[in-house]
């Protein structure tokens, strides 16, 4: 799997990604209904052998920040924070999609 977008170094709040199949996969954001400043989390798989409702699927709600950061083109950056009630939980970690080479720098 490679990183498409974004671009390394770049922190955007979607990212597209191509699997091993060649296949693009797009995360992103839309506002969740009935709750302010929050968003849910949906995946698009651009494959015409998959019929078209089932192409979308939710995967995660009750966002209140998540952003995307290119840190190669194997490697990417999430940074999340999710809200239930009162309480916030955060994320930060680093996805290695590839293994280009073991020694490959992250930082």
């Amino acid at each position: 799997m490679e990183v498409i977008s974004p671009p390394p170094g770049t922190t955007i709040s979607y990212t597209l990604i191509r699997d091993k199949l060649s296949l693009v996969r797009w995360f992103y954001q839309v506002p969740q209904a009935g709750q302010k400043d929050t968003y849910e989390l949906w995946r698009y798989i651009h494959d015409k052998k998959i019929n078209a409702s089932a192409r979308a699927e939710l995967l995660l709600q009750n966002i209140r920040r998540l952003t995307f950061t290119c840190r190669s083109e194997g490697a990417l950056q999430i940074n999340l924070t999710l809200s239930e009630e009162d309480r916030e939980y955060s994320i930060l970690t680093t996805v290695r999609l590839r293994n280009l080479a073991s020694a490959e720098e992250l930082w």
